[in-house]
């Protein structure tokens, strides 16, 4: 069963990591590599089954050009008790 207030950050979260995925000209295995991960979780994210766990939001900031707060946003938008 679908839940709609968690199916929108992973939506965008999933457009965003493809796209950079895509602009980076790399695979999702060849992110994964690079990001440390296995590709299995990449994959996931692309698919939006999944989200980063907090300790990757940094890791990930790094390694494309969002700040951590922009991922937090984006991933806790319009998820119950996301916000204050």
């Amino acid at each position: 069963m679908s839940n709609q207030a968690f199916d929108a950050p992973r939506e965008r979260f999933s457009v965003w990591i493809t796209e950079t995925i895509a602009r980076k000209r790399l695979s999702a295995r060849k992110a994964a590599r690079e990001l440390g991960l296995d590709t299995s979780a990449v994959t996931r994210w692309m698919q939006g089954k999944g989200l980063p766990m907090s300790p990757l939001l940094l890791r990930l900031s790094n390694w494309a050009p969002i700040s951590p707060a922009r991922l937090i946003t984006m991933l806790s938008e319009d998820i119950p008790g996301g916000e204050g």
